[in-house]
């Protein structure tokens, strides 16, 4: 029952935002949250809301209806900046790494649920990283330099249950697990990737680290060793 209250006190809905079109599959979950329905037509996937119908092509909104008599369509937006910017300086270009750390990757949970779960029956702190790994230079730096590491992953292992939520830009996610990250992101106030937090087991945050840190695992360590 615990368990229970706690994932349903993190994933009731937040309020919507304005949606337009060209936003990816996860900025749309983002503002409007779940969706009453999703049916595929033609290589398009629609998605049902109670004031608007989305069609999606290749993880993009490509048009929305609105659902009243009017029909009303919105047109194409310029493309606007990431709704997340990193509050750091920009690092010299590296090549986006679309795949999750290979070295620990088994270790991090993808779902909110599980990982709540594992860490009250443990009786161990929740280490979440949010993560735009196909898209993001300082996240694929944290990945590569930290979290894949196995300093990092010897030391968290028996100390930390460790959550990765990821915000893709160019690969899809399943729709659950997209639902869950979006509300994680509201309900974290998180505005820059990377971001750490550090919650115990009933979700109260502990610590935030935000944007990338230097100094390899052992200075990471060190941030997160008062929290054990």
């Amino acid at each position: 029952m615990k368990v229970a209250i706690a994932v349903l006190a993190l994933l009731s809905a937040g309020p919507a935002l304005a949606l337009t079109v060209g936003e990816t599959y996860n900025q749309l979950i983002i503002e409007k949250g779940k969706p009453q329905g999703v049916t595929t037509s033609d290589g398009f996937q629609i998605l049902s809301y109670p004031d608007v119908i989305v069609k999606l092509k290749d993880g993009a909104v490509v048009s929305l209806r609105a659902t009243d008599k009017a029909h009303a369509v919105f047109a194409a937006p310029t493309p606007a900046p990431s709704p997340l910017p990193v509050a750091v300086p920009a690092p010299a270009p590296v090549a986006p790494v679309v795949a999750a750390p290979s070295d620990a990757s088994s270790a991090w949970e993808t779902r909110v649920g599980p990982a709540i779960a594992l860490a009250q029956a443990k009786r161990l702190h929740i280490l979440i990283t949010f993560t735009g790994a196909d898209w993001d230079n300082w996240s694929t730096k944290m990945d590569r330099e930290v979290y894949s590491q196995p300093e990092f992953a010897s030391y968290a292992r028996d100390r930390f249950v460790l959550l990765r939520l990821d915000y893709p830009r160019h690969s899809a996610q399943p729709s659950d697990v997209a639902a869950q990250a979006a509300d994680m992101l509201r309900r974290c106030k998180v505005v820059a990737f990377p971001t750490a937090i550090i919650m115990d087991e009933d979700t109260r945050i502990l610590a935030r680290i935000e944007g990338y840190r230097p100094g390899g695992p052992a200075n990471f360590i060190q941030l997160m060793q008062p929290y054990e």
